[in-house]
């Protein structure tokens, strides 16, 4: 039997529908039985998707989820990369689930080391979490459709002059000199780097007696206070492995970079820790790019790549409005494109 990839089961498991009303009023029914369904479910990870859960570990030993072990919990999800504006993002998707598993299973114990036991408990509730992005309701197949190669393009002596020009295979290589990315690293984050500053405002207020002899709260005008460390004492961040693993960097390096960088800037890990390394991950990776640009060499093997197996014997399948539009400047009747860059290209 054939194997079905990431896309094609979207394609294979499609519902023709014939109502005797229009498309838009029996979606809308669909999607209020679909939305009274789930309108239980939680919509967003949060402290208070944790929050007042029993679990109870393999071994027996229950644990009641209060407010401060559900907030480390939910910490640990965020700085591991899996949880982004309450909702599970495609670093978390995209993994296996052992591995899934075992990343959660680490972070866990970084902050509470009686946390790990009960990962799968944590797992099955951040899994229950409704997004509307990730699971859209109903679309109209109509706007489906399926790209069409032009053979006559395809033929023409003019594609097959550029084709052997471009169809080469060739491998890449990279040669750096680690110091002077170091030394661009710091100077971006020296230069850069900034995190949002967390802010309370403390109110002051006495209690009075007025006139008919009943207490009265005065309230006195509220002052803002700015909070230069907001990282829990018990929370800790392993900020070297995580810029580390995303950046693709050694830890040796990356321990270089911060020991470089201003105390000013480093100091900013304490006030927003989380920002801070998406921020620094994000320069880092910014320079890696331009140094990678400048040194990259590419070299020709004695292969070539099969224009039939690429245009002719391919499938490529969209959604007009989405990521399909109609295109005179392509081998195919319709342009698929990733980018509005590439849609104004084709058009």
């Amino acid at each position: 039997p054939e194997v079905l990839g990431t896309h094609n089961v979207h394609d294979v498991n499609s519902l023709t529908v014939i109502a005797n009303e229009s498309y838009e009023e029996f979606a809308k029914a669909l999607q209020d039985e679909f939305y009274e369904v789930i309108k239980n479910r939680p919509k967003e990870v949060a402290p208070t998707l944790f929050d007042g859960q029993v679990w109870v570990d393999a071994a027996g030993t229950e644990l009641s989820v209060d407010g401060s072990k559900a907030a480390l919990i939910f910490a640990a999800l965020n700085v591991s990369g899996f949880v982004k504006d309450g909702q599970l993002t495609d670093a978390y998707h995209d993994m296996a689930p052992e591995l899934r598993a075992e990343k959660v299973s680490e972070m866990l114990g970084n902050v509470d080391n009686s946390l790990p036991a009960y990962v799968e408990q944590v797992l099955q509730l951040v899994e229950s979490v409704y997004d509307p992005k990730k699971n859209p309701i109903v679309s109209d197949a109509r706007n489906k459709t399926t790209l069409n190669l032009d053979h006559e393009k395809f033929a023409s002596k003019e594609f097959k002059s550029l084709w052997e020009k471009i169809n080469a295979k060739t491998y890449y290589t990279v040669s750096f000199n680690e110091e002077k990315l170091i030394e661009s690293c710091v100077n971006s984050l020296n230069r850069q780097l900034r995190v949002s500053q967390t802010l309370v405002v403390i109110t002051d207020g006495y209690l009075s007696t007025t006139k008919q002899n009943t207490p009265e709260m005065k309230r006195l005008v509220g002052k803002q206070v700015v909070l230069e460390e907001v990282a829990a004492k018990n929370v800790t961040f392993d900020l070297i492995g995580e810029i580390a693993t995303s950046t693709r960097l050694t830890r040796k390096t990356v321990a270089t970079i911060l020991q470089r960088i201003e105390p000013v800037v480093f100091k900013l890990f304490a006030a927003n820790p989380e920002e801070f390394i998406r921020e620094a991950i994000k320069l880092i990776d910014e320079q890696k790019a331009s140094t990678i640009i400048e040194h990259i060499t590419y070299d020709k093997l004695d292969e070539t790549w099969n224009a039939e197996e690429i245009f002719v014997d391919a499938t490529i399948g969209g959604e007009y409005g989405k990521n399909v539009s109609d295109a005179k400047k392509h081998l195919y009747d319709k342009l698929r494109y990733d980018s509005s860059t590439e849609k104004t290209l084709g058009e």
